[in-house]
This record gives structure tokens, sequence and C-alpha cells, in this order.
């Protein structure tokens, strides 16, 4: 149950209902005279009741309109496309819309776009990984190099699935249903640890063994959205948490009694991308405590004086360690710059200025790191952008649409839609 609205009558609240993924999500409404949610649009999210009488919602990337019936709390004739946008509208008691631009190529439809992977060296040269192109979200290098976990979405979620790097193959299908991401390798490369919504449960942590030779299991059970990211030599897994209406924090946990988790920052602010240096003596991870998300290092376990350690300066994002542990990897805010920083901790943490290493953008998520680097060092894999997305680049502008409510009417008129 995520993004309430309260409803003009001042008792119903309208609100997403989301299930084994957000392309499944429902909207309802939960008034004093139900026991339970009644369900008024069975797909769609991010509903908002609008003063002329419209429910704005979100589904398959189309921002969606629908006349409604207050007394009656449903909806009245069939939803309309208004408009698309790479993410939520703004619209005000006035009438004002605020969107930005629609979602580059086949991503319209609510699905990212089919991406291929390709390999980069540190001189900007790509070559193209055989495997098929496909809407990726994430993607991981088992720690000898010669496997690789992604997560891929569909229609009906996300799953896992591995390929065999020499041989250039799909070789398992880790998952099967429901919304399953952020895949990490134990340092043994036996196992894959992974975020996982099914049911009732919101994003708890699961997992499994490698080559699929049982079904994943739980490795928590929490009311919270729970996001793995790295571990450690120590079988030490840093992972997100937090609650749907909040921000993030980290923490960690022993993978031999995953009862034992306890919080390595945690603050008022926004923390993630928690990435465990090679020797697993420091940890790495993205905070907004300056006003922008940046990167920032401390040593681990804490100490009662030790004090984190600021990277980037120009908001900073997806930090990945060199295998031997001398640079820090990063990405400046527009995505599109990946930096290397020389790291040094002997006889005390030090890190250089930033150096680019990369100028060209690649497929990514906010909170997903999207990349990985290779066992000698010399080449990043990456999803490379479509040609759609590289031509319409990063958002920079805003569309204002004032009196929007006299459109609307006009598109969604009193009768119902068409």
């Amino acid at each position: 149950h995520a993004f309430p609205c309260a409803l003009p009558d001042g008792k119903s609240v309208l609100f997403t209902l989301y299930t084994t993924s957000s392309s499944n999500s429902s909207i309802a409404i939960l008034s004093p005279e139900t026991d339970e949610p009644k369900t008024v649009v069975p797909r769609g999210r991010f509903a908002k009741y609008l003063p002329t009488g419209h429910l704005l919602f979100y589904d398959q990337g189309w921002f969606k309109a629908a006349r409604f019936d207050t007394d009656r709390l449903e909806v009245v004739g069939r939803p309309v496309k208004i408009v698309q946008s790479r993410f939520l509208p703004a619209v005000s008691d006035t009438g004002c819309l605020v969107h930005g631009p629609p979602f580059p190529g086949e991503a319209r439809e609510g699905l990212p776009n089919a991406r291929p992977l390709v390999w980069v060296d540190r001189h900007g040269e790509t070559k193209p990984l055989k495997v098929p192109r496909q809407p990726y979200m994430d993607l991981r290098l088992s720690p000898d190099g010669e496997r690789l976990a992604v997560e891929v979405r569909n229609e009906r979620g996300a799953e896992i699935l591995i390929y065999d790097i020499e041989r250039e193959t799909h070789t398992t299908h880790l998952t099967s249903g429901g919304y399953n991401s952020f895949p990490v390798w134990t340092p043994d490369g036996e196992r894959l640890i992974f975020a996982s919504m099914r049911k009732e449960k919101w994003f708890n942590l699961n997992w499994a063994p490698a080559d699929g030779s049982a079904k994943p299991q739980p490795l928590t059970d929490a009311n919270h959205r729970q996001f793995p990211y790295s571990v450690s030599p120590e079988r030490i897994l840093a992972f997100s948490q937090g609650v749907v209406s909040a921000g993030l924090d980290i923490y960690t946990l022993p993978l031999d009694d995953p009862s034992a988790a306890e919080p390595f920052v945690q603050t008022e602010f926004y923390e993630s991308s928690p990435a465990f240096s090679p020797d697993g003596r420091w940890l790495a991870y993205v905070s907004e405590e300056t006003g922008q998300r940046e990167v920032f290092v401390q040593p681990y376990p804490r100490t009662p004086t030790s004090a984190p350690k600021q990277i980037s300066d120009s908001g900073g994002g997806k930090p990945l360690w060199s295998k031997q542990g001398d640079k820090l990897f990063l990405f400046y805010r527009d995505h599109s710059r990946l930096y290397s920083v020389e790291i040094k901790t002997e006889p005390a943490f030090k890190a250089d200025e930033p150096k680019l290493l990369l100028d060209k953008p690649f497929g990514d998520s906010l909170i997903r790191r999207g990349y990985d680097i290779s066992r000698d060092g010399e080449r990043f894999l990456f999803m490379e952008l479509t040609d759609e997305e590289a031509a319409q680049g990063p958002v920079d502008k805003l569309f204002v649409v004032q009196n929007w409510f006299e459109e609307l009417k006009r598109l969604v008129p009193a009768e119902g839609g068409n």
C-alpha cells in the first residue's frame, strides 16, 4: 500500500496497491464503510484526485485520466491517455501541469529499452558481448569473471538470469515470477543474493545457488525495502534498507547469521549503493547529507573516531572498487562520465582528485550500479544505450502547461472518456 491521496469526503483514501510488480499494480480506495480495499483502476499507480473530478494515474509509460464519481467512489467511463513523461508530473489545484519528455523507444510501453551489453576498455573502445538484447536493469560479474548475473525486466516483473561469459550463452534462469532485482554474488561464486518482491513482502533479501540446483530461499523477513549491493571477503553483506515512505539507510549482516543485521550509516538523509573494498576494510557508499548525492568512504567496521571521507564533490554515485583496491570508480551527476580516484589506505586513508576516465553515456538507473569491471581490471561491462536513447540525451527541459484543466475537461468530458 503506497502513495496515498485523500479524497474530498475527508474519509476515504486513494492509494496504489502493489502485488508482484509495478506493472501489475492497481489503484484502490479504503473507506470507513468498507473492511477491504475497493479496486477502482485494475492496472495503474501514482493516482491523484483532481479538483475537476478526475483521477490522474500512471500506466505503462502513460499518464491517464478518468472521470471519478466521489459519491459512489468509482471510475466513470474508460481512462484516456493524456501525456507521456519520464517522471511523475506535478499538477497544481489551479490547473498548472509540469511534466518531462517522453520515454525513448519501446520504453514508452512501460519497459526499459532492450539494450546490448558491451565491453569498454579504458580508451573508450567497445566490443559487444554476444548475449541477446534485453531490458537489462542491472548486471554483476562473478568473482572469477566467467559468469554474468543480470536483472531483466518483463511485463510480469523482473527475473535474474545467469550467462556464461566464455561461451556467451544463457546457462541459468535463477528466478521465476515476481519482481527480482539487485543480484550480488557471494565471494566464492556459489550463490547469488537478490531483492525479491513476492505477494505481501516488499523487496526482502533472498538467495539461491548460482547453478539453479535449488529454489531461492528467504535470507531476511522484514517489513522494509531491502536492496543488496556488496559482500566482503568475510561474507558480510552490505545492503540498503528503508520504509516505503522514507529514504534508505545502510545496514550490514553476516551471511552466517542473517538475524544479526545492524545499521552502518543511519541518518535522516538518503544513503545507498554500499560497496566493500576488496580487502573488506573499507565501505564506499552514496549519501545526500551535503544536499546532493555524493560518494563517501568509511572504514569497516566503524570505530568511535571514524568519520566519512567525501570522495566526490559534484554529485557522484555508483561507486565501484578496482580489483586491487587502489582505485575507486564513480559516475558524476549526469551519469555520462566515469571517473577514477586513486586511493591509498596506508599509513592513513587518502583519496586523490577524481580523474575523467570515460566520457560516454551508458544505460543505468539511479539506485542500481549497472556496470562492472573485468577481473584483470582492463575493461568495464556496460548496458549500451539504444540509438534513440543516445539521441535524446539527459532530461534538460520541463514542459509547463497553464490552464491545463480546460484541456483535461475537453479530453475527458463529464459524460466519460472515449
